[in-house]
């Protein structure tokens, strides 16, 4: 048997871990709109780009929605025109436009 290559490992920098071992917080991973405005959970956004790799459909483009939740990368959002389930985007396709607490 052919020895293996190990996989490369992520830094601590880049992970979900501190150096600890224990998994860092989301809060440590802040998310940002096109615009470079930080999203959170309740903000109401707009689709601004298309990327169909990555979830960023054509027939979404400029349709609002609202942000329900969150992961280190990406934002799920339910859009208001239309769509009744959620869908998961990358922020940078996302324009912030307002949100329930007035921030």
């Amino acid at each position: 048997m052919a020895p293996r290559t190990p996989r490369p490992r992520s830094t601590t920098e880049n992970s979900g871990r501190s150096t600890g071992g224990s998994l860092r917080p989301l809060s440590d991973f802040p998310l940002h709109d096109a615009d470079g405005k930080t999203l959170s959970l309740g903000d109401r956004v707009e689709q601004v780009s298309v990327d169909e790799n990555h979830g960023a459909l054509r027939s979404r483009l400029h349709h609002y929605g609202k942000i329900i939740g969150r992961d280190r990368d990406r934002v799920y959002v339910v859009f208001e025109q239309g769509w009744h389930y959620m869908v998961n985007l990358p922020p940078h396709h996302l324009r912030f436009l307002d949100t329930p607490d007035g921030r």
